[in-house]
């Protein structure tokens, strides 16, 4: 508690500032973390996106028009619905679906690290911005105190 009586105004007020913006920095991390329906439900655009780019028999659908047909389906349960009847009568996409499939599944293995990252990042960008901000007032106070002695000696 002493250290924060050697504080002078602008450091107290930095302080004050810093944890007035962690607050908020909280809350948008939280807010826009990822989440494993998040990472779900890009799976099964990134699925529909590519029987777009490859099937003609879907060139007049869009992917919010095939995505709002099963509106009412689990993002899961349409991931697997379309493994096993749309890929098994396009054999020749297999090898790609199971790319895909692939990148999703490890990504949800690493929902928890991937969490932690998207945590990290934000109070990275926080640190770093206060940090900014204390530099900036040293060195205000710093060039404040050479003019002062300037004029002082003048």
């Amino acid at each position: 508690m002493e250290q924060f009586r050697k504080l002078n105004g602008w450091q107290r007020l930095w302080v004050l500032v810093s944890v007035c913006l962690l607050l908020p920095t909280i809350y948008l991390s939280y807010m826009t973390r990822p989440t494993r329906e998040s990472i779900l439900k890009d799976w099964a655009e990134n699925l529909i996106e590519f029987s777009l780019n490859r099937d003609p028999s879907l060139a007049n659908y869009t992917t919010s028009e095939i995505a709002q047909k099963y509106k009412n389906v689990a993002s899961r349960e349409f991931i697997d619905r379309f493994l096993t009847s749309y890929a098994a009568k396009h054999l020749d996409f297999k090898p790609q679906l199971d790319s895909i499939s692939k990148f999703y599944q490890d990504k949800l293995g690493r929902f928890t690290i991937h969490v932690s990252i998207h945590y990290l990042k934000a109070l990275s960008i926080w640190a770093g911005f206060m940090s900014v901000l204390y530099l900036t007032g040293l060195s205000i106070a710093w060039v404040y105190r050479g003019f002062k002695q300037s004029s002082g000696a003048a």
